[in-house]
């Protein structure tokens, strides 16, 4: 429960500090070499946005303004949310 409070209140947090995703595609997720075409934080498209490494796998994210709510994520769901997007 608390990990979904986390996720609510990350992504109330970006509304106020807003995301520059602006009009990206998933077109640059294979050039990028993410393993996600989507923000694990948003949901929004990862093309262009920063990149996060973990445990061997490249993270794409939205926007810069996800880089601290990814850092801040469990080991738990950071692996969840690789396995995820590996299967």
């Amino acid at each position: 429960m608390r990990t979904v409070g986390f996720l609510i209140v990350s992504c109330a947090a970006l509304g106020f500090v807003g995301c520059d995703s602006g009009q990206k595609t998933d077109a640059g997720q294979a050039s990028m070499g993410v393993i996600n075409s989507k923000c694990p934080l948003s949901g929004m498209n990862v093309a262009g946005g920063p990149v996060e490494e973990y445990d061997g796998n490249r993270i794409g994210l939205c926007c810069s303004g996800c880089v601290p709510g990814w850092n801040d994520m469990s080991v738990t769901d950071k692996n969840a949310f690789v396995a995820q997007q590996l299967n």
